[in-house]
């Protein structure tokens, strides 16, 4: 098998050298060259066709941004953002996953935080090198606002999702209406990024979605998703669906992890609908089946339309899943499930 080939766009020259070395210490990696800005990358990537590219959001002459939505249009390659730790550069790498970048790491504050990220970031680029590229490219969607759902508020959605799932989550919930019944949504994301994935989801959605909080109940019409770093199970108290977030391990190395959410609700509702899309691992399976054995309708979305199909191969492979479908058949499949 061959090494894969990754290049590096980052306008610090100690972060490329500190990259290169760590990342070249890692068998079936290969660094094969570093740019300051994108002028610079454009010339290499398009002369020696790496694999990967990992991108500052941040540089001169041009942002990562505006060069990632050429490169996608013009010499699409799997793109890792590559992002400070504050809430500016999380505002831009949300972007980045709309605009077609694979996923996005924050760059070390402390030597202590260099090696899991190190680790996250191997395992992003073994990923990355394996998926399609025309499953990154944005394209438009197809938007349908105009059916209407009957309100039930015993009936809601849960959905849990990693690499490729910020995406994934837009394509569906952009499809249904404002009326639609209320939505919980765990999705991979450090505790820096949830915030603003919720808000980039509001400003182009007819439901409202918002970050959960603690005994938030569920309702039509909004979507609430797991802050990052809290586990968000669902308990049911007063005929009403709330919200409960708690720290707790980490549940497949993840923190909210989708196991968490989908197996509070097989303990309390047998007439919910479980949804598990694009993802590394294997989060999220045992809970589905969970939902499945206590009644509630389970789907997963298709190798085909996934990124990564490891979240939902994992789930099929334990036989957790009632209908597997592609990614622009699920919001059909919700609101003709779901309509009274």
């Amino acid at each position: 098998m061959q090494d894969v080939k990754v290049f590096i766009v980052d306008d610090m020259l100690f972060v490329q050298k500190l990259f290169t070395k760590e990342l070249s210490k890692i068998d079936g990696i290969q660094v094969i060259g570093s740019a300051c800005d994108p002028y610079e990358a454009r010339r290499s990537i398009v002369r020696d066709k790496p694999d990967v590219l990992i991108l500052d959001v941040e540089m001169p002459k041009m942002d990562g941004l505006s060069f990632l939505q050429k490169l996608m249009e013009h010499f699409p390659i799997p793109t890792i953002m590559f992002s400070a730790n504050s809430k500016k550069y999380t505002q831009y790498a949300i972007k980045a996953i709309r605009y077609g970048a694979f996923d996005f790491i924050c760059k070390p504050e402390n030597d202590n935080d260099l090696h899991l990220i190190i680790q996250d970031l191997k395992q992003k680029i073994f990923e990355a090198a394996k998926v399609d590229i025309e499953k990154l490219v944005p394209s438009t969607l197809v938007v349908d606002l105009h059916k209407t759902v009957g309100l039930n508020h015993n009936r809601f959605v849960a959905i849990g999702a990693s690499t490729g799932g910020t995406r994934a989550i837009e394509a569906i919930l952009t499809r249904l209406p404002e009326n639609f019944p209320g939505i919980v949504i765990t999705q991979h994301m450090p505790a820096e990024f949830t915030s603003s994935f919720a808000d980039s989801l509001n400003h182009c959605c007819k439901l409202y979605v918002k970050e959960a909080e603690d005994l938030e109940e569920i309702t039509p019409g909004k979507v609430l998703i797991a802050p990052g770093n809290l586990h968000l199970k669902v308990v049911k108290k007063d005929g009403k669906f709330l919200c409960n977030l708690r720290t707790g391990p980490l549940i497949h190395y993840q923190r909210p992890a989708v196991d968490v959410l989908f197996s509070s609700i097989a303990r309390i509702s047998d007439d919910c609908i479980g949804v598990i899309l694009t993802g590394m691992g294997k989060d999220g399976a045992q809970g589905l089946l969970s939902m499945k054995e206590s009644g509630c309708l389970t789907i997963a979305q298709d190798e085909e339309s996934s990124v990564v199909f490891g979240m939902p191969r994992a789930a099929i492979e334990l036989k957790a899943v009632d209908k597997i479908l592609s990614l622009k058949d699920i919001s059909f499949h919700l609101m003709k499930e779901l309509e009274l």
